[in-house]
């Protein structure tokens, strides 16, 4: 399965002064605890998904501004086809319910109505996601302990067993 960097974040907005707005509000509350790429395409930031993000923060109408680009709902199919443990929040206009349903089934993890709460929105919604990367890997840190500590506990048992029966004959 493809990693993934929890400390990059993709802004996917055709608005750019609405972009430049959230990178700002992202880079004064995390300064640069998070690698933030903004991208005014779906494409352009399906070419450098090299990067690895951990989050996407992506606009529903990506049509906005050039006609021929696809859609919010289409990147986001296509990035869970390239990275599927990065979690996407879909922004959008629309205070749609059935566009928010569309995009959490198909993988979004969060739908964000741009409005004067959104800002906020997104800060705890990133505040949240990485909070539950930190929580995984320290889960996975204590597995790997537990598996070690097994393996000498066996290899302990293993020896005195072995010198229990050579003493024994």
């Amino acid at each position: 399965m493809p990693q993934i960097n929890s400390n990059v974040i993709f802004l996917i907005d055709d608005d750019v002064i609405y972009a430049k707005t959230i990178h700002h509000n992202l880079v004064q509350h995390f300064g640069s605890k998070f690698k933030i790429y903004v991208y005014n395409t779906g494409e352009e930031a399906l070419k450098n998904m090299k990067h690895k993000p951990g989050i996407v923060i992506l606009d529903y109408y990506l049509d906005g501004v050039n006609k021929e680009a696809k859609a919010g709902l289409d990147i986001l199919k296509e990035i869970k086809k390239i990275a599927p443990l990065t979690h996407i929040v879909m922004l959008s206009m629309e205070d749609s319910l059935k566009i928010a349903n569309d995009c959490v089934d198909n993988g979004a993890f969060d739908y964000i109505v741009k409005s004067e709460t959104a800002f906020v929105k997104i800060l705890n919604i990133i505040k949240n996601i990485f909070k539950n990367f930190l929580l995984k890997r320290k889960v996975r840190s204590e597995r790997i302990g537990l598996f070690v500590a097994f393996l000498i506990i066996s290899l302990f048992v293993a020896v005195i067993l072995y010198f229990y029966k050579a003493n024994a004959l």
